[in-house]
């Protein structure tokens, strides 16, 4: 999950493309293979580096890349520090997604992975 969230966020950093699919996008950027990104975009697409995503991390994957605007930011060049948990929390009670404590487990390791990849990008 860690490293999904790392690719992520590589991916976000890059020049916005033009792809009407946002959503399919970002499940490519993540490396998901055709089946997850299915299930996540509702539109099977082929990818470059297949990551096999397991049944019960499609929730997580699907409300993380939904948070993709929830960041808090610090300092005049806005780093990003950490998700915005009481939007991420709305947003799961939109998309109806249960909140339990693997899927926060879940989401910090994700969380942690971007940050990670943020940091790389500015390093």
């Amino acid at each position: 999950m860690r490293a999904a969230g790392k690719a992520w966020a590589r991916h976000v950093r890059r020049p916005a493309s033009t792809s009407r699919d946002g959503l399919a996008e970002q499940a490519q950027a993540l490396g998901l293979g055709p089946e997850a990104a299915a299930q996540l975009a509702a539109r099977g697409r082929r990818h470059r580096e297949p990551h096999p995503l397991l049944r019960d991390e499609v929730e997580p994957v699907r409300l993380f890349m939904a948070c993709a605007t929830q960041w808090r930011r610090a300092g005049s060049a806005g780093v990003p520090v950490g998700l915005d948990y009481p939007a991420v929390r709305a947003t799961a009670d939109w998309l109806g997604i249960a909140a339990t404590p693997q899927l926060l487990d879940d989401l910090r390791y994700l969380e942690a992975g971007a940050l990670e990849g943020f940091a790389e990008d500015d390093g």
